[in-house]
């Protein structure tokens, strides 16, 4: 009997907490050194208007992806696929510019006449178990160059 061996992952796109908290740290410091720079005053009031405008239109797109996730599906040990928030299903092709590390993945998908798609998968979007078979399949897996 034939047995076809399915791994797959719900990987969601919505930044975590600690992203939210780290991004905003980053917003109040490059206002202060805006504020605070020797730069002529009209300069730095440009500064602060863009870098607020880009804040709050960070602050939009976040909440406006809070509900996407994408799934990421590993069928008899090579043959990829991305399926997503839309019910979309793409074969994908593993590049070999993909990078494996114990606490991020850098997942690099050619999707054929789709395009590309670079996914960033840290270790917290996935339960351990889940992380530890995703890096698992990306070792055994071979990319096509």
């Amino acid at each position: 009997m034939l047995h076809k061996s399915v791994l797959s992952f719900r990987v969601p796109v919505k930044p975590t907490k600690a992203d939210d908290y780290w991004l905003n740290l980053l917003y109040v410091i490059s206002l202060i050194a805006s504020i605070y720079n020797s730069l002529p005053l009209e300069l730095r009031i440009v500064l602060i208007m863009l870098i607020s405008t880009s804040w709050i239109i960070n602050i939009k797109h976040n909440r406006a992806i809070s509900i996407n996730h994408l799934e990421i599906e590993l069928r008899n040990g090579n043959q990829w696929s991305l399926r997503e928030n839309d019910g979309r299903q793409l074969n994908a092709r593993l590049m070999p510019s993909t990078v494996n590390t114990p606490s991020i993945v850098f997942l690099h998908l050619d999707l054929g006449s789709a395009g590309k798609r670079y996914l960033m998968i840290r270790r917290n979007q996935l339960e351990q178990e889940a992380f530890r078979q995703l890096r698992v399949a990306l070792k055994t897996t071979t990319a096509a160059k």
